[in-house]
């Protein structure tokens, strides 16, 4: 999430400049930087519940975990979006 925040924070600070197109492009490879993180977290905790004895913890399933990644996905894409048509 820090991730999309920086891409905001960085399209209003270089917003202004001559070249739109190079801001916009800056803060979506932090957009891409976000996703790419939001869809490690399912990725390690598939690997984790393989570890991870039934009887010592409760985890939570790889499906929950991939249905969040998806839902923060959708709404980087949204935001690189609205940074596209700002």
């Amino acid at each position: 999430m820090a991730c999309i925040g920086l891409a905001l924070g960085l399209r209003a600070v270089i917003g202004a400049t001559d070249d739109p197109i190079i801001a916009k492009a800056v803060a979506e490879l932090f957009i891409f930087c976000a996703i790419l993180i939001f869809w490690a977290a399912p990725r390690r905790c598939r690997a984790t519940l393989n570890r991870v004895d039934d009887h010592d913890a409760n985890t939570q399933s790889h499906q929950n975990m991939a249905l969040t990644a998806t839902v923060i996905t959708t709404g980087a894409v949204a935001s690189g979006a609205i940074l596209w048509l700002l």
